[in-house]
């Protein structure tokens, strides 16, 4: 099977796994998902792409994104490659094992959102995912990074850079994430409309799971 497309201007949703789903990404303190936060503002910045939604759970990342050039690889290798080398630096500086690599071999994956539907789809499945995967009861109680939907609005996160692994001589003191609604869903939507169903979706899928749920999640604080 060929790999998928690359386009320009495109929305996609990408996906990237642990190394043998080790818990690697677990936000046992806050410096780590800062960390992953400044890699994803330079990408992005580097990039020129479009981010509309992230979520980190502990042994995977999904985000969604709009590339504005045909360089989503570019995006994917500068992003999770700068994750990688500075996860193993903290991991190691906090008395941990440092892996060979934090990302298995083929453990990143991105398919085309192509229209509205899909993009709401996948902007509400990356959004719940700490609550499927019963890690926390509610997506606010997580204690790692998923952003909030009205964050696509505008929101910019200014990030200070790590005091691990990034060379002061070749990057920036601080650099700003940017949130933005997928150019679709705003032509065909409207921003407004969008958070909106978002927003009662999470509230929805929190109540059904609270109500399914056999087992006690996880929690904040054994996370």
């Amino acid at each position: 099977m060929s790999p998928p497309s690359i386009h320009a201007a495109a929305t996609y949703g990408l996906t990237v796994r642990c190394a043998f789903r080790k818990l690697f990404l677990t936000p046992f303190a806050p410096e780590l998902h800062e960390g992953i936060l400044y890699a994803l503002a330079a990408a992005q910045r580097k990039t020129g792409a479009l981010l509309h939604q992230i979520t980190i759970e502990p042994n995977h990342m999904h985000d969604t994104v709009t590339t504005t050039k045909a360089n989503l690889p570019d995006f994917k290798r500068l992003f999770h490659g700068e994750v990688s080398k500075f996860v193993k630096a903290f991991l190691k500086e906090n008395g941990f094992e440092a892996p060979a690599r934090v990302f298995g071999d083929g453990r990143s994956h991105h398919m085309r959102l192509v229209n509205s539907a899909a993009q709401l789809v996948y902007l509400h499945y990356s959004d719940g995912q700490v609550v499927k995967d019963g890690l926390t009861r509610t997506v606010d109680e997580y204690p790692g990074f998923v952003s909030d939907p009205a964050m696509m609005k505008g929101t910019v996160i200014r990030v200070a850079r790590p005091a691990l692994h990034f060379d002061p001589r070749t990057t920036e003191p601080v650099e700003e994430l940017r949130f933005s609604m997928p150019p679709l869903l705003q032509r065909e939507l409207g921003a407004d409309r969008v958070v909106e169903h978002l927003e009662r979706a999470r509230r929805s899928m929190e109540q059904a799971h609270a109500k399914e749920r056999k087992f006690p999640v996880l929690g904040a604080e054994r996370l």
